[in-house]
């Protein structure tokens, strides 16, 4: 948390799909295809990580 969507896409890769939430505004979304996970990172205004979620899409369908 805190570094910048440029440094986490250095380290995660550029695999994401940009979404608009209600509840988190901007965020960034990974999907572990073969396992079914999703890490989720919402964004600031400054475009720097401010929350982070990680869930598994088969077992609970995460409400934004």
């Amino acid at each position: 948390m805190g570094d910048t969507f440029r440094r986490a896409q250095q380290l995660l890769g550029s695999h994401y799909v940009l979404l608009t939430t209600e509840r988190y505004g901007d965020v960034a979304e990974y999907v572990d295809q073969p396992h079914h996970y999703r890490l989720v990172l919402a964004l600031s205004a400054q475009q720097k990580v401010s929350a982070i979620i990680l869930y598994h899409q088969a077992q609970y369908a995460y409400q934004f």
